[in-house]
């Protein structure tokens, strides 16, 4: 936020103001990905832990499709998360250059 203060100092131009703002909110939307990606790993990860739990203690009832649904699902919940940190970085890397003028 300090960096942000700085830049809208700077600034001269309201357009530059205008996608500089623009980029924070991206920035936030970009958090809440995150913190709902993080959420949801946790429970895939419980509802995993959960079936395997139920199939040591009742064989007969095996839930290999739905734990392998849920571990492909993970890896795609990883690869969305990863996109959000390169976007991130992006949106920073957009702040440090306009905080540099």
């Amino acid at each position: 936020m300090k960096g942000l203060l700085k830049a809208i100092q700077r600034l001269n131009n309201c357009d530059d103001l205008t996608n500089l703002l623009e980029i924070q909110d991206a920035e936030d939307e970009l958090a809440i990905l995150r913190r709902l990606f993080t959420t949801q790993k946790e429970v895939i990860k419980q509802m995993v832990q959960a079936y395997c739990l139920n199939d040591k203690r009742h064989p007969e009832e095996r839930h290999d499709r739905a734990i392998k649904w849920l571990k492909d699902t993970q890896l795609k919940v990883d690869g969305y998360m990863k996109t959000v940190d390169e976007l991130t970085d992006h949106c920073k890397e957009v702040e440090r250059s306009v905080s540099k003028r």
